[in-house]
């Protein structure tokens, strides 16, 4: 019994040391796409390298920081803690799996990746990037990732800039809503609820959970559903802490004259009942009206 607790004391402290490391938490954005030679990824922020890539067999596991890949000249010439992150990369049976060595909120997440497929994660775990929009587009002007790595006909989403502040997402028509609370995030007349979300496991000492994330979106995945949609933004409470927070309310469909994306920024405040944002009217062909308020 003795020998257990001593164990367990070990791991313990092991995780908590790991988990103090990854606290000194890095800025960063990366875009990984899977390619018929291996993995690409593309340095979007904070980063000294533009784009990795390399070959990775099935089950190899390989490291890269803000330099880039370990494995070449300049990053072994880089000491751990010259760069503010580090993360450990493997493959297996198409999905890829990282590991937030230093600079991450992450321990662990993991995602399928099959050719042709792009995943944008920062240190906080994994993002969204608009479906049907270029690579150059998926990072606006305010520094904000938006729109959906899900394939979807129609996305109302709600972006905000740490995910420390825990922002609401409510879609309604008339007196139906479509929202994160359980039972209600998902729709027939509306759509679906997405969190867009990665897992972490706190090395296997803990149960898995959800990251929280700073982006909310309801999409029709399969089929439009045409309508008037009232969009709504709820700040409900902050680790930073912060009295309001900025959020940039986006609104993509594919019509049948190609992607629309309309976008704007509004403001929150701590505690306040849900704000109505916007409404938007979609329209059988795909496009839509929307109206700020």
């Amino acid at each position: 019994m003795k020998s257990c607790l001593i164990v367990l004391c070990a791991l313990l402290s092991f995780n908590l040391a790991l988990a103090a490391d990854n606290e000194k938490e890095s800025s960063f954005i990366l875009l990984f796409e899977s390619t018929d030679n291996g993995i690409k990824i593309e340095g979007v922020k904070g980063c000294e390298f533009t784009e990795l890539n390399f070959t990775l067999g099935d089950g190899e596991i390989t490291e890269i920081d803000m330099y880039g890949m370990l494995n070449n000249s300049h990053a072994e010439r880089v000491s751990d803690d010259q760069s503010s992150f580090r993360i450990a990369i493997e493959r297996r049976e198409g999905v890829i799996y990282l590991k937030g060595l230093r600079g991450t909120n992450f321990l662990e997440l993991s995602f399928s990746c099959p050719v042709g497929s792009k995943q944008l994660i920062d240190q906080n775990g994994m993002l969204s990037i608009p479906a049907g929009l270029d690579t150059e587009l998926a990072m606006d002007g305010d520094g904000y990732p938006h729109g959906s790595a899900i394939p979807s006909k129609f996305s109302i989403e709600l972006i905000w800039e740490d995910s420390s502040d825990n922002v609401d997402l409510w879609v309604c028509k008339g007196d139906t809503c479509v929202h994160g609370q359980p039972n209600n995030r998902k729709h027939s007349d509306i759509g679906v609820w997405y969190p867009d979300l990665g897992e972490t496991t706190f090395i296997g000492l803990f149960t898995r959970s959800s990251l929280r994330s700073n982006i909310e979106a309801v999409r029709q995945i399969d089929e439009r559903i045409p309508g008037t949609f009232d969009i709504y933004g709820y700040f409900k409470e902050s680790d930073i802490p912060a009295s309001n927070v900025d959020v940039k309310v986006l609104v993509y469909s594919i019509s049948d004259d190609g992607a629309k994306t309309e976008d704007f920024l509004a403001n929150l405040t701590l505690g306040e009942k849900k704000k109505k944002l916007a409404t938007v009217e979609l329209l059988p062909n795909g496009d839509f009206n929307l109206t700020k308020y």
